[in-house]
């Protein structure tokens, strides 16, 4: 019914346009009423109509059988003609409307039909796309590597190795101290996914110009590259982040960073679904005590082992308090069994460009003997506070340390020394460790004797020091360092308690986080305490040290 009434509508539109226009372009009408009745045009004879439907339906077998281009072609020639106002052939309009039909003109693009076509000659449908809908990224990778370097190249020269200018017979090589040295210090980390983790650093140096050749063949010689294999790890979250861990080597450091603060081996599972977990960690310490050559000889008999319990806890924005407790066994010294009991606090606060720490831990235990030795009771504790200050143009950094020393009786029933790390805050580079390139031979440690992987310090020890920095321009950074070193058991260094006094310039320049140079002159003047300490002719000498470093580092 439907296709009669189209083609008796098209007979009657044609006849009405061939007689107002005989030489005008077909155009494609349809014409009905708004009940869908047809309209006057709709009596002429079912030949016409006839013969119309099937022109029109070869026509369309045609099309869709034609290639793309061709279709797109064919309607291109059979766009109607339309004028710049949009309208269509005013005669045909007048025409159809004089002859009272309801005329409505379709107008098709060449472009739209073309791509109907195209559309239709593949047989797909387009997929509709919403407004605002994201469109699909492409997912981030599941593995990626992440690499940093440093090359650092170090100047120092100090004029002694103690206060003493007693020049010994059995010295012939002089009594200063200086080297020439480079090291390279890549750290790669090999992410498998978002959440697991490996990281290895490695050291190649220390490497003393007058001694390390990289012209040698011999890897085992004396004189090869010296490399140290600093962390060597795993670390990650499982799925539901309530459990992490991390297993490995690494830098392993407690809350107060006085104690524990070593290369070492540590496992650490991280529990409780909490943004800042409780963390369980075991670690062993490395010692000079070695049940065998091969590890099919080692055991755990002369081993020193730790157990901890860790939480890093915010308590405001501007307030966190990091607290652990650690349970350190000892039985490196043969007869020894040593058992500590160390808690370690650490809090911090954040004043605007200011910020304030403080830290702290004791050590409460029990030294076992054999038969021969008596029992010994430990108790020692270690303290610091540090404050950083940001003036714009200026930067101030402020520190205080203060370990505990033994009493005037050593190897009796009791020990106060605190088991000491050898690390700290403090900004001096003679006094205590030099961060920009640990030499090992700084005084405080000297002070003391090696215990296992601790300093003990029977005298004790204090630093207070301050670091004032300038900011000129983006480049230059100027500061000037200067510390107070004092013993906190007198009795133990020969009845004195003044260790000395260490004052620095550091001219410190820096191109972005790219380059950083250093020069720096360094003076100490030795108090009683400390000559008594250190110096190995004369203990009452109390001669300066002179010192000059210069580094640069270049970051990748």
């Amino acid at each position: 019914m439907r296709a009669k009434r189209f083609a008796a509508l098209c007979v009657g539109a044609a006849v009405v346009l061939a007689a107002a226009v005989p030489q005008a372009q077909p155009q494609e009408q349809q014409g009905t009423d708004p009940a869908g009745d047809p309209g006057p045009a709709a009596e002429p004879g079912a030949l016409e109509a006839a013969e119309t439907e099937e022109a029109a339906e070869a026509e369309r077998e045609e099309r869709a059988n034609a290639p793309a281009g061709e279709e797109a072609t064919a309607a291109a020639d059979e766009e109607p003609k339309v004028d710049a106002a949009g309208e269509g052939d005013a005669a045909a309009d007048e025409s159809a409307a004089e002859a009272g039909e309801e005329v409505m003109i379709i107008e098709v693009s060449a472009q739209e039909l073309a791509g109907k076509e195209l559309v239709q000659s593949q047989g797909e449908e387009p997929e509709p796309v919403e407004e605002g809908e994201p469109v699909d990224e492409e997912p981030a990778p599941a593995r990626w590597v992440e690499l940093d370097a440093l090359m650092q190249s170090v100047f120092f020269l100090a004029s002694d190795s103690d206060f003493d200018d007693t020049r010994p017979k059995y010295d012939p090589d002089g009594q200063s101290v200086g080297f020439l040295a480079t090291l390279f210090k890549p750290r790669l980390t090999l992410n498998a996914t978002e959440r697991i983790r490996m990281f290895y650093d490695l050291e190649l140096g220390l490497n003393i110009w007058s001694k390390n050749n990289p012209d040698q063949y011999n890897p085992v010689a004396d004189d090869a590259f010296f490399m140290i294999h600093r962390e060597l790890w795993a670390a990650g979250e499982l799925p539901g982040d309530f459990v992490a861990f991390k297993v490995g080597y690494q830098r392993f450091i407690d809350p107060s960073g006085l104690f524990l603060n070593h290369w070492i081996g540590v496992a650490s599972v991280g529990v409780l679904p909490f943004d800042d977990k409780l963390w369980i960690s075991v670690g062993q310490v490395p010692d000079s005590t070695y049940e065998g050559v091969t590890f099919t000889e080692n055991n755990f008999k002369h081993d020193t082992f730790f157990v901890g319990l860790h939480r890093d806890n915010r308590l405001t924005e501007a307030l966190a308090l990091d607290a652990a407790a650690f349970v350190l066994v000892d039985n490196h010294v043969v007869g020894r069994n040593l058992t500590l009991f160390v808690p370690s606090v650490g809090l911090d606060a954040a004043l605007g460009g200011h910020a304030l720490s403080l830290d702290a831990a004791m050590q409460v235990g029990r030294s076992d003997f054999g038969a021969g030795e008596q029992d010994v009771t430990h108790l020692a504790w270690a303290v610091q506070g540090h404050g950083t200050f940001d003036f714009g143009v200026l930067g101030l950094d402020v520190n205080a340390l203060l370990l505990s020393g033994d009493d005037a009786h050593a190897r009796n029933d009791f020990e106060g020394a605190f088991l000491y790390s050898g690390k700290n805050r403090s900004a001096t580079i003679l006094l205590t460790e030099d961060e920009l390139r640990d030499r090992c031979n700084n005084y405080d440690e000297r002070f003391g004797v090696k215990d296992g992987g601790f300093y003990s310090l029977r005298s004790g020890l204090g630093v207070v020091d301050a670091r004032l920095e300038g900011r000129i321009g983006e480049v230059f950074r100027p500061a000037l360092i200067a510390g107070v070193g004092f013993v906190t058991a007198s009795h133990n260094a020969l009845g004195e308690g003044y260790a000395g006094t260490e004052v620095d310039l550091d001219l410190g320049f820096v191109w972005g986080d790219v380059v950083a140079f250093n020069l720096i002159g360094g003076l100490f003047a030795p108090g009683k305490a400390a000559a008594g300490l250190l110096n190995d002719i004369d203990p009452d000498k109390t001669e300066p040290v002179f010192a000059l470093e210069t580094a640069l580092s270049v970051f990748y």
